[in-house]
């Protein structure tokens, strides 16, 4: 018998059995015809400048900045699960969306030292969403570039004019949590800001940040940290374990609570300069000292809370006797209103243990 040239014996097959793997070799050749031509043609429209509005990493490109790069401006680019060690820069409306069960299974993490894991920043309106995933370890203690700019080593920057909506992610074990500066406007719902070693949230400027059913918590400083004209509001969120202030708010900032807790914290909500708290329908217990507390012309509105077991103060203001150490020069002259809230002293059950409140004059905030 015959060899065939790779040594296997040769067979002498009918004239129908060629015929019949004639017509099976056309149509496989066919399609890997065809799947060729679509590739390319995928591949043209990206080279002619046509971007894609859907890229997978790494499916499709390996590095996320790339993908940020490349993407259509209101384009997705979805995240395949592991740990992504880049710094992140966004400039242009996009969705940035993790593939896992959970956030903690798309993990970016920073590699350059004084810069945010994620930034996002633009001079005209943007919108970015991010889902499903986790920024953590942004590199350094400094931050990189001060004045105008001021980038840090945070989970997440926003500037400019930049609005940003953030949706189950997570933010942990930066120097800062979130910063948002300028004019941009940052929506958290579902997502958790903690174990960062300076402010778990710094608010500056005319930034606008809202906070639907999210927790801050157990950040070496504040909480969240709102200053210059910046307006913070949280719904349905808890407050708690951080090294100083739940919210410490300055210049001429407004805050607004409702349906949240302020809780175990060092100071629970401090309020200074010009600024506006309004506190509605919430709890503030068990922080080491004041739940709120108020001077120079900070003005707040407190209505049907519940203000309970801080070990201060229920409610005080900078007066003489409410304080240890009285300095005139920063003597309560501002606003407070309310009243229906629920703020025993220390006799009381679930008192606070320094008093209700202080001065005795607050004393309408405890009326229906």
């Amino acid at each position: 018998m015959p060899l065939h040239p790779l040594g296997a014996p040769s067979a002498i097959l009918p004239l129908s059995a060629y015929k019949k793997m004639s017509v099976m070799s056309f149509i496989r050749i066919r399609l890997i015809v065809v799947g060729l031509v679509v590739a390319l043609l995928a591949m043209g429209s990206w080279a002619q400048g046509q971007p894609p509005q859907v890229i997978r990493v790494p499916e499709d490109i390996f590095s996320i900045q790339k993908a940020i790069d490349m993407i259509a401006k209101g384009g997705t680019i979805l995240l395949a699960p592991g740990i992504w060690e880049e710094n992140l820069v966004i400039g242009k409306s996009l969705t940035l969306r993790g593939e896992g069960k959970e956030p903690k299974e798309v993990r970016i993490v920073g590699v350059k030292k004084g810069h945010p894991v994620i930034r996002i920043e633009s001079e005209g309106e943007i919108e970015v969403q991010l889902e499903n995933l986790t920024a953590a370890e942004a590199k350094g203690n400094d931050r990189a570039v001060r004045a105008p700019q001021r980038i840090c080593p945070a989970g997440l920057q926003a500037l400019g004019k930049a609005k940003v909506l953030i949706k189950d992610v997570q933010v942990s074990k930066n120097r800062y949590g979130l910063v948002v500066l300028g004019s941009a406007q940052v929506s958290l719902s579902n997502s958790t800001v903690s174990n960062n070693g300076w402010h778990g949230l710094k608010v500056w400027g005319s930034a606008q940040v809202s906070l639907t059913n999210s927790q801050v918590s157990n950040n070496r400083l504040d909480g969240l940290a709102v200053w210059g004209s910046a307006t913070v509001s949280l719904s349905h969120s808890t407050v708690s374990d951080n090294g100083l202030s739940g919210l410490a708010v300055g210049d001429s900032a407004q805050v607004s609570l409702s349906n949240s807790q302020v809780s175990n914290n060092r100071l629970g909500l401090y309020v200074r300069g010009s600024a506006k708290v309004t506190v509605r329908e919430s709890e503030i217990s068990g922080n080491k000292g004041n739940g709120i507390f108020l001077m120079w012309k900070a003005v707040a509105e407190i209505w049907e809370n519940r203000i309970i077991n801080n070990e201060g103060y229920g409610v005080a203001v900078y007066w003489m006797g409410c304080v240890d150490y009285y300095d005139d020069r920063f003597k309560f002259a501002g606003q407070v209103t309310g009243g229906g809230n629920t703020i025993p002293g220390p006799y009381e059950p679930a008192g606070n243990k320094g008093g209700a409140l202080c001065p005795g004059w607050l004393d309408f905030l405890k009326k229906p």
